[in-house]
């Protein structure tokens, strides 16, 4: 296996389950065990299609759909420990629905938002997930935006060895490796206050699926 390869394999793994996410939902089921026995039960199964789903994809390829079905999942645990301060809006073009992207790029991205805009504020955050296709250019565009409190830089590259860093590093690794210059991502501050996450992907022909083995 070349280099670039295994890094794209090594970091889907890392990203597959995050031990705070898991800890929180954990967390949260148990608070629902005896107050909310059917709650709970309906989490538990909600957390178990999660890993399952997460384990299963590895560093593969899925349609926009599936990785949005995943986040949604993901989204659904945090709603019930975070409640309204944790609030969504979802903006996808049908075009998009069915096209290949790499596994585990877009739930990255929105733990990173719920992380650092959400979870950590007692107002909360927005969290707006979008997927836009650009026919003539034949990319794919995926925004994840929030109205946290943004990022000291105007323009900020994931990068560095921090804890908090590491989920946005390896999604940048992983299409560098998989894309070369042909995908990237970037983190925008927002004027009006928050944080952008954009990834655009080749799409339709420029597309070149590369197993991992």
């Amino acid at each position: 296996m070349c280099p670039s390869l295994r890094l794209v394999r090594l970091s889907a793994l890392e990203e597959q389950i995050r031990p705070h996410f898991l800890f929180n939902a954990l967390t949260t089921i148990q608070a629902c065990v005896r107050a909310r026995p059917a709650l709970a039960e309906e989490l538990i199964g909600s957390l178990a299609h999660y890993v399952r789903t997460a384990l299963s994809r590895g560093a593969g390829f899925v349609c926009v759909a599936q990785e949005l079905t995943l986040v949604q999942v993901y989204l659904g645990l945090e709603r019930v420990r975070l409640g309204m301060r944790l609030r969504t809006l979802l903006d996808v073009d049908p075009a998009a629905l069915g096209l290949r992207m790499p596994s585990l790029v877009l739930q990255p991205l929105v733990e990173n938002a719920v992380v650092h805009a959400a979870s950590c504020r007692p107002e909360g955050a927005t969290l707006r997930l979008a997927a836009r296709v650009d026919p003539r250019r034949h990319r794919l565009l995926l925004l994840v935006a929030d109205d946290g409190p943004g990022f000291d830089r105007r323009v900020a590259r994931p990068r560095g060895d921090r804890e908090e860093h590491l989920g946005l590093r390896n999604v940048a690794l992983r299409l560098e490796a998989i894309y070369g210059g042909h995908a990237r991502l970037r983190l925008l501050r927002r004027s009006g206050g928050g944080t952008i996450a954009a990834v655009v992907l080749p799409a339709g022909p420029l597309v070149r699926e590369r197993r991992i083995r």
